[in-house]
This record gives C-alpha cells, sequence and structure tokens, in this order.
C-alpha cells in the first residue's frame, strides 16, 4: 500500500497546474473527490464516460481523446484494447495505438512495431489487445495477438504475439502456440491473476469447442486453461468475479450460467454461481459480464449496446438508461487514476517545476497577507 500511495504522490507533484491560481493541494482535493468507478463507452469516434454510481442520472461526458491518426481503414475506427489501473489502451490502427489515462488527460504513444505475416499466401485477419499490471516488476504491459489465415485454407493458420512494456517503452516478440484455434475476434484481454485471458474457438479437430487461453505477464508464457468438465464449451465469454477468473456459457434460448475458477489454474475448483433465465433478461446474441457491486449485483453487456443490472439473490434484472444510445459499439469500466505514463526523466522535471510554482504561490500569499 506504502508503494501505491508514493507512486500517486510523485505523479501529483508532477501534474502542471491546470490554472495558475489553483495550488495543487486544491487539484489533489478535487481528484480525491471524483467518483471511483466510471463507465467508458464508444460510440463512433468518440468516447463518454460516466460516474456508475450516477449512470441514470448524469449524461456522460465526451472525453477529450489523444491525437489518433484518421486510419486508412473505413471500417476499422477507434478500440479499446484493454484497461488496468485507469489507464487505457486505445488504437485505430497498427501504427497508432495509445497508453492513455483520461483522469490526468496524459498519453504515450506505443513505437511503432509492424505485423509480419509468416507466409506469402496468408494475410492479417484479426487483432486483439490486452492490457495489464505486473506487480513484481511494477510494470504495465500490451499484450497484441495477430492472426493469419490463408488464402487457400479457411482455417486460421498461425498467430504472432508481441508484447509491450511501459517501463522500456519497447515491443518483444514471444513463442506462441500457433495452430488449432481462433480467438474470439476483438475482444481484448481480460485480466486475472497477472494474465490476460482470451476465449480460444477450437477449429481441429473439434471444431467450435472453446477453451480458455493466456498470457502471464510476468514469465510472458502462452498457457491453456481448462474449462469445467460438465460445461458446454461451445459458447463462453470470460470475466472477472472479484478476483476470480469466470466465464459465462450461453445455452440459447434457455439461460446463462456464470461460473468461477475459485483457484486459478486449478480444473476441479469451478463452481457455478448461478444461472440467468433468458426469460428474464431477453434473447441476445452476445453477453459479457462488465463488473458487480458490493451488493452483489451485476452490470452486464448485453449485444453490445445495452446495460441491464441483475440481481442474483432475487432472480430480477432491469435495463440501465443508456445516455449514449444508440450506437454504442465497446464499453469498458476504469478506476479514475493518478497512474503516470511520462519516463522518470520527466517526472522529475515536472516536479522541480510544481515545486518552484508552489515556493512562487506561497510567496505571492505571504506578501497578500501582509499587505493586509
Amino acid at each position: 500500500m506504502a508503494e501505491k500511495n508514493e507512486e500517486i504522490s510523485e505523479e501529483e507533484e508532477a501534474m502542471p497546474l491546470p490554472t495558475q491560481e489553483l495550488p495543487e493541494v486544491l487539484v489533489e482535493d478535487i481528484f480525491l473527490r471524483l467518483p471511483v468507478k466510471s463507465l467508458l463507452r464508444l460510440r463512433g469516434s468518440a468516447f463518454y464516460s460516466v460516474d456508475l454510481d450516477a449512470c441514470e442520472l448524469q449524461a456522460p461526458v465526451e472525453l477529450e481523446l489523444p491525437p489518433l491518426e484518421p486510419s486508412k481503414r473505413s471500417d476499422y475506427g477507434i478500440k479499446i484494447g484493454g484497461s488496468c489501473n485507469g489507464l487505457l489502451c486505445i488504437y485505430n490502427s497498427m501504427k497508432d495505438t495509445f497508453l492513455w489515462n483520461p483522469s490526468t488527460r496524459r498519453h504515450r504513444r506505443l513505437p511503432s512495431s509492424p505485423i509480419n505475416c509468416p507466409a506469402e499466401r496468408e494475410r492479417c485477419r484479426s487483432v486483439n489487445f490486452g492490457l495489464g499490471y505486473e506487480p513484481t516488476s511494477k510494470d504495465y504491459k500490451v499484450v497484441r495477438i495477430a492472426q493469419f489465415r490463408s488464402d487457400v485454407y479457411r482455417f486460421y493458420s498461425r498467430s504472432e504475439v508481441k508484447v509491450y512494456s511501459l517501463r522500456s517503452n519497447s515491443w518483444r516478440k514471444i513463442r506462441y502456440k500457433t495452430k488449432g484455434f481462433l480467438l474470439s475476434i476483438d475482444r481484448s484481454g481480460v485480466l486475472s491473476n497477472s494474465a490476460l485471458h482470451w476465449v480460444a474457438i477450437c477449429q481441429q479437430p473439434v471444431i467450435g469447442s472453446s477453451f480458455i487461453v493466456c498470457i502471464d505477464l510476468k514469465d510472458e508464457k502462452y498457457r491453456e486453461l481448462p474449462l469445467p468438465d460438465s460445461l458446454d464449451t461451445r459458447l463462453v465469454n470470460v470475466g472477472v468475479r472479484g478476483e476470480q477468473l469466470c466465464v459465462l456459457c450461453h445455452y440459447a434460448m434457455d439461460r446463462v450460467e456464470v461460473w468461477v475458477m475459485k483457484h486459478y489454474r486449478k480444473r476441479d475448483s469451478w463452481v457455478k454461481e448461478f444461472s440467468i433465465k433468458e426469460s428474464v433478461i431477453g434473447s441476445f446474441n452476445d453477453i459479457t459480464l462488465e463488473c458487480y457491486s458490493k451488493n452483489g449485483e451485476f452490470i452486464l453487456l448485453i449485444d453490445f449496446k445495452a446495460l441491464v443490472l441483475y440481481d442474483p439473490s432475487g432472480g430480477s434484472a432491469r435495463s440501465l438508461r443508456n445516455h449514449c444510445a444508440p450506437n454504442m459499439i465497446e464499453t469498458k469500466i476504469y478506476i479514475r487514476s493518478l497512474v503516470p505514463l511520462d519516463s522518470k526523466k520527466k517526472r522529475k522535471k515536472r516536479r522541480r517545476k510544481s515545486r518552484k510554482q508552489r515556493l512562487m504561490l506561497d510567496e505571492q500569499c505571504s506578501k497578500m497577507r501582509k499587505m493586509n
């Protein structure tokens, strides 16, 4: 806890004064009054933020984006590659990827790292991102998985995985299982136990069955996680229930089951927490668990646009008012923070500037008191 407070304190010192009239103690007080959890919603090329505690009462606030270059592909648009400790990974092309802290309005453009097709007749057909924090090295990392498909065969044949380190500001290619499955397209990795997780769909030998793949941020190795033996593994989404990994399995026209892995990477630790009848939340094609409240309620995202509050104790659900409707395509939960994105050298320079500003402000206040 002391280390975390020290990191925040450094960034608070490094922050420039918003105006010449606001001392940093006041800026700090303003940040402390901000709501902890916010809902970030993406509509077209605009981002909107709203406090989760008042999402039905407040109008969302449009956020100022980093200077993303226009994508050459009309179908691409801006996408969210992950959310962790108040930082967001956003991108609209492989050459234009950012880490961004909406609270401090600071950003860092990641160095370009081209995708290399493994063979002449293969093309990159999908790219998945993930963002997470590795506590041992105290480093934020971005994982990028590019999947290739042959022009001849319809199966996805190979993958390329690269990991970006904020500490070193560089990418590194890692080994990765290359054949036999496809990650759910455009899904960002789910962070749990210092690893990023995706649902993978088998293409061979059993087409359509699912399992979980993960990239451990500590050793940067690929692993596969087993699903419960009794689970129908064809329609699954992965999420987080507290600190524990969970999966949602959709049995069409019937129910959604929520399973939680009580002990990480232990197959026999999967426990079915509850089922949601489709008659309660309505029919849908896609469902994800966005977050849960202290009183045990869950916020579910239905078909990428509708937010539903579900109470497992009473088996009831209701739709949350959506101020950003109707064209939402992505939703992320983020916690407002002061996590820095600058290098240590820049932070030291800002701290010196900040101290100088505080001294000047103190001198001005002292002169005013003497005059009075």
